[in-house]
Parts: C-alpha cells; structure tokens; sequence
C-alpha cells in the first residue's frame, strides 16, 4: 500500500517533519509493507522553510536580525533552486516562542527582523519574495518590517513612532521616500493561513492579540492603533484595508504590506503545495495520512490540514487524520473521504504529559492505524 505522510506540526511538541517520521515509525512497525512518502508541511507560519527545504525546492540561507523586542537573532530564509524566489518566514524572526511568556508584550513586539530578512534576501538577486506569515508575537501592522525597508512612520511633531503596535494610535503621517532600491521592483507575496480583517470584532487584535499576551486594555489600545494605521495608509495611498479579507495576519502584517508594498496575498498551504508538487503525490497514494495539534474550527478556514482534505477530496483519496485534541463536531462537517479523525491521546492526562509523550503516541497511534489497515479485508 502507497502512503503519503503530509501532517502539520504538533505545536509546542513535534515539528511536521517528527510527526512525518513518528507515523512512518508506527506503521513500518505494525508489520503491513506500506511504500511510505512523507513530506512535511505547513501553512506559512512556523515551519515553513523547513518543509520547503526538505522537499527539494531550495536552500537555506543564515542571517544575524532583530528580534521582536530588539534583541539580535539567528535566522533563515530560503532562495529557490532556480536562484529566483525567496521565502522568509515571519516567526524565525518575530515568532511567539522568541519570547518567554512572562515577557510577552504585544504593544512593543516588533516586526523589524522580517524586513531585515527581506533585505538579505534582495541582496542575493532575488526577483521575488514570499513572505510566510503566522505564529508572531506581534501586532504591529508590519510597521518595523516596512521601517528596515526605509519608510518612516511619523507622529504629530514629525518624530519617528517607537517600535510596537501601541505607538501606532500616534501615527499621524507615512513618509516612503526613503524606499530601499533593494526591494524596488521586487514582486512580494504574503502567504497567509487566515482570513481576518485588520481590523473589527473579527481583526487582528480582538481575536490574536490575547494569544500573545495582550489583556482587555491592550487590546483595545492595538485595535485603536490598527484602525489608526488603516485611516493613515487610506490618507497616503488611497488603499482601503481595515476590513480587506487577509489583512490582519499575523497582527495585521499582511494589510501594511499590501497597502504599502503593493502585495498579493495567498493561501499558505496551497503555496506549499503547488511549490512541492503535492497533487501528483496524492494522485499516486492509496492513502494519506495527516493531522495537527488540534482540529477544531481553525483547521477549516485556512489550515494546512484543510488544504490536504480539499486536494484528496478531488481525486477520491481516504485521509487519515491524527490529532492531540479533536473536536468532533468539526470532523462532521467534512468531506466523504475522510476515513478517520484519530486523538493520540491514550488516557487522561495533562497537556504537559502529553506534550511530553507525543512522539510515543504518535508512533502508538499510527502502529493502531496500520495494523488496522492490515486486517482491512477481515
């Protein structure tokens, strides 16, 4: 039997590609002689050039740039095998784990070390630049990222605003003459997971911000800020982005880089997908094998693992989906081909513990799944 392994990351437990090798693990172990493939995947946040890198499609580049509160940090990016595209992911450089969470201020995180990146990027000859967002700590709009880039951000007295998503409610003008050369020219693209506004009871702050460590006050303090930012951009360049599907990925990155780096935005996993050729693979399997952390809501609007339901939903292949925490509710609502929806958890237990065990029950799990498939015909 022909296996395609293409999961998500376990967040805050195991990568895409330890999930990949915890599923081949458990199903070569349950004696079946499966042809197994697996390739990692993920939807633009974190993970996203690993999974990239490891499908063949480029190399990995390090640079030294800011973190998001200032602090100088190793990062990557990757340049396609054809010398052409970069793609730099957001949360090497401005990602929720860079910061403690004791420490974790959504009002002063910074995007700073994504234009950093950028600018890296441009340096090595690149003519287009794809930039995976998700899993940041900040909300800043992408102001810091379009600052590295050269474009001032000005309050009432014409003094630079401090970096951070709550100097924003200060922003009174935009100043883009500075413009890096480098990235003149360059075609940029967001690749994104989710469809929020920027701003509104759906925007980037009502629903991200509390993620990241921001109360009731912080919130309201960015969402203020973010509509600030909108009004100001609309002022500057005509583009309306406050309520623009997209624009408040990863704190509202998405809709200053559209706005003001004339960006496309896409879908992340379709993205990963089309770059690492998963249609033929799911065309040549007789299974796929999938999951992520939890399946739950989120994993229909957007996610890695929808994007894998739609593409095996096109060509009549059964998926298996294996998570930490299911909600069953959200499975019901899915296509045909879904053959099952599988929570690794053996028992009650903490979220620690579980963490602690993944890669076992992952292997447990998939063991089950194979041993299954072997008595199919029972």
């Amino acid at each position: 039997m022909r296996v395609l392994v293409c999961p998500d990351s376990f967040k805050g437990s195991l990568t895409s590609r330890e999930v990949c090798e915890e599923i081949e693990r458990g199903l070569l172990r349950s004696g079946e002689n499966f042809h197994i493939e697996s390739i990692p995947l993920a939807d633009g946040g974190e993970g996203t050039i690993e999974a990239l890198f490891l499908g063949g499609a480029g190399m990995l580049h390090d640079a030294r740039v800011r973190g998001p509160l200032g602090e100088e940090v190793s990062a990557q990016f990757l340049i396609s095998n054809d010398g052409e595209t970069a793609v730099v992911e957001m949360a090497q450089c401005a990602g929720l784990p860079l910061i403690p969470p004791d420490k974790r201020d959504p009002l002063k995180a910074d995007t700073y070390g994504v234009g950093e990146l950028i600018l890296h990027a441009c340096a090595l000859g690149v003519r287009k630049i794809v930039v995976g967002v998700g899993g940041s700590a900040t909300s800043d709009a992408g102001m810091g990222a379009l600052k590295a880039l050269g474009i001032r951000f000005l309050d009432s007295d014409n003094r630079e605003l401090q970096p951070g998503g709550g100097s924003l409610i200060g922003l009174h003008d935009i100043d883009v003459s500075g413009f890096s050369p480098l990235v003149t020219g360059k075609e940029i693209i967001v690749a994104t997971d989710v469809k929020n506004p920027l701003c509104g009871v759906n925007g980037a702050a009502r629903v991200y911000a509390p993620q990241k460590g921001a109360g009731t006050r912080e919130v309201a303090i960015l969402e203020e800020g973010l509509c600030r930012f909108a009004d100001i951009v609309k002022k500057t360049t005509g583009s309306q982005i406050s309520d623009m599907p997209g624009g408040g990925a990863a704190g509202g990155i998405a809709a200053g880089f559209y706005a003001l780096l004339e960006a496309r935005i896409i879908s992340g996993i379709e993205f990963i997908m089309d770059t690492l050729r998963l249609e033929e693979k799911v065309k040549r399997a007789d299974l796929v094998m999938s999951g992520e952390g939890k399946v739950d809501t989120q994993t229909l609007s957007g996610k890695a693992v929808n994007g894998i339901l739609s593409l095996c939903s096109r060509f009549g292949k059964p998926v298996v989906l294996l998570a930490g925490n299911v909600d069953y509710n959200v499975t019901q609502e899915v296509s045909e081909n879904l053959l099952a929806v599988l929570s690794v958890i053996d028992g009650p237990c903490t979220l620690e513990e579980a963490i602690a065990r993944a890669p076992q029950l992952v292997e447990e799990t998939a063991y089950q799944v194979g041993r299954l498939l072997l008595f199919r015909v029972c």
